[in-house]
């Protein structure tokens, strides 16, 4: 599927996050490119590149957004606080209305994950917490070229 080149732009992408993170609620944007592929760190939006057949997540709190594009494909990572479990059954609603196949949906005790697909995209919502009010989490987009 990804190539090892793409793992370094995936890596410059992951390390662009965690050093957004204590911004808080700042805007930041840094853009940085590896062989093959791009890398691009904005926060506390959704994305406007992201496709119109993805539901607009609209609960909780937006603290990071990444993006990346490679010969192999486009990934969009949103990073979300403050997110209950009702929140995660009403996107996962969103989901489906809009065409979306739901692969799979777990839940335990503190996490939730569900993954969805669509033609050659996968969109993974993952929560991390306890009790209603869910810590943590993320929406990961995928689509491969």
């Amino acid at each position: 599927m990804f190539k090892r080149h793409d793992l370094s732009v995936y890596a410059i992408v992951a390390i662009m996050v965690l050093s957004v993170l204590p911004l808080g609620c700042q805007k930041a944007a840094e853009t940085a490119s590896a062989s093959g592929g791009k890398a691009k760190l904005e926060a506390t939006t959704w994305p406007g590149t992201m496709p119109a057949d993805v539901p607009k997540f609209t609960y909780g709190k937006i603290t990071a957004v990444s993006e990346s594009t490679s010969p192999q494909g486009t990934n969009v990572f949103v990073e979300v606080m403050d997110v209950s479990l009702a929140d995660f059954d009403k996107y996962q609603s969103a989901l489906t209305s809009a065409g979306w196949k739901i692969a799979s949906v777990t839940k335990t005790e503190d996490n939730m994950l569900l993954n969805a697909t669509k033609e050659k995209k996968t969109l993974v919502v993952s929560l991390d917490g306890r009790g209603d009010k869910w810590l943590e989490g993320s929406i990961s987009y995928t689509e491969e070229k």
